[in-house]
């Protein structure tokens, strides 16, 4: 089956005239691909191809909101709004626990960046369902892209959220009034498969958002083959951000990583001028008692779509690289 793009996918900016409001929703923590995913996102918005509402944190990490505010500000963006998850309310994540122990201390670039932004900046990180429906509630109805690199929590607590100050709707009105699409970027092979780390990692919220989230969902699985991160190590200041990232989580200078959150904001923002390309819509079955899911010919609610590669792995690399760094891109 075909997509309906001119219906459902995110906007073209060369279309619509106009940039794409998009809220990232990130586990920035243990991988340093969503540093360059929200550094290409702050260079697409700086090309008028998106407009960046704001930053949700979705991991238990206790500075990613900090590291979230130290990138935005280095890209130029010091007031963009950033949410964190609560640390102390990630005991059910054991997955996600387990997994940032095994990391070396160095790697977690996020306290290191969080600490010393925190350290010289007031920070207060706000909490994730309250800054969703704030953000959503005083956006055009339809308008709003979700890119979501990360773990579903927040947008499982935002579809169970009740009417409040911001909003009379419940969470669930509030997306389907105001959520042109959600893109959601996992490893979900067609037919079947198991995502291995963002739906696994808190399966009961990709279970619900998954089932129950009423806006089409585009998915990308892809990254593996398009590596990036290595030459910019060594032509960056020592004391930039994104370079840090990059150094400390890969062990030096001089290595890539492959580029999963990095398409998926291109995706959120490009739609097919990102060199990706639908090719699977239909509907969508998750277990969350064993992470695995299939894909079904018909939807069981808003269509949910698989995305393939349309470019090369090596033209992506380099679209990838030059958003990252900004460079030559209208």
């Amino acid at each position: 089956m075909t997509c309906p793009m001119n219906e459902i996918a995110p906007h073209s900016p060369g279309r619509s005239g106009r940039s794409v409001p998009i809220i990232l929703d990130t586990d920035l923590d243990t991988d340093c691909d969503d540093a360059g995913a929200l550094a290409v996102l702050h260079h697409l918005a700086d090309a008028g191809r998106a407009r960046i509402l704001g930053v949700v944190c979705d991991a238990p990490a206790p500075h990613a909101g900090a590291a979230a505010a130290a990138l935005n500000a280095h890209f130029g963006r010091p007031k963009l709004p950033v949410a964190q998850c609560d640390p102390s309310r990630a005991a059910p994540l054991v997955d996600y626990l387990a997994h940032r122990s095994r990391c070396r201390p160095e790697q977690l670039y996020g306290d290191f960046l969080g600490k010393a932004f925190a350290e010289k900046n007031p920070f207060v990180p706000e909490d994730p369902v309250a800054l969703y429906r704030r953000l959503l509630a005083r956006e055009e109805d339809g308008g709003v892209t979700i890119c979501a690199i990360g773990l579903l929590g927040p947008l499982a607590a935002l579809l169970e959220s009740p009417p409040d100050a911001h909003s009379p709707l419940s969470g669930r009105e509030l997306v389907s009034r105001k959520v042109r699409c959600l893109v959601s970027m996992a490893i979900a092979e067609t037919p079947r498969g198991r995502d291995r780390f963002n739906w696994w990692m808190d399966r009961p919220s990709a279970d619900r958002v998954l089932h129950r989230w009423p806006t089409p969902i585009f998915i990308q699985p892809h990254g593996e083959q398009i590596p990036t991160g290595a030459d910019f190590q060594t032509t960056l200041p020592a004391e930039d951000p994104l370079r840090i990232a990059f150094e400390r989580f890969l062990g030096g200078g001089g290595r890539s990583r492959p580029s999963w959150d990095q398409l998926t904001v291109l995706w959120a923002a490009l739609g097919e001028a990102s060199g990706l390309r639908v090719d699977f819509e239909g509907g969508l079955r998750y277990h969350a008692e064993t992470g695995e899911h299939e894909w079904l010919e018909a939807p069981i609610a808003a269509p949910r779509m698989h995305l393939g590669l349309r470019d090369s792995p090596r033209a992506l690399t380099r679209l990838v690289e030059s958003y990252m760094l900004g460079v030559s891109v209208t």
